[in-house]
């Protein structure tokens, strides 16, 4: 998967905690709860765009260091 589709769907997810922060703030405890875990989500999304762009950064020094020694 392309880093920007893994970003898109981090929006995505952030942008459905909004609902359920709303209604945080206006006193429903229950909406904290389902929050929380779409905050967990959204940790889960950026640490895998995080190690996606790591695992490229990598290849691409392979690479450029395989074409350079060439």
């Amino acid at each position: 998967m392309k880093t920007v589709e893994m970003l898109d769907k981090l929006l995505a997810i952030a942008m459905s905690a909004a609902k359920d922060l709303r209604k945080f703030d206006n006193g429903n405890t229950a909406a904290g709860i389902r929050a929380r875990k779409i905050m967990q989500n959204i940790k889960d999304c950026a640490f895998d765009i995080r190690k996606e762009i790591q695992s490229k950064r990598k290849l691409r020094k392979k690479t450029s260091a395989k074409i350079t020694s060439d």
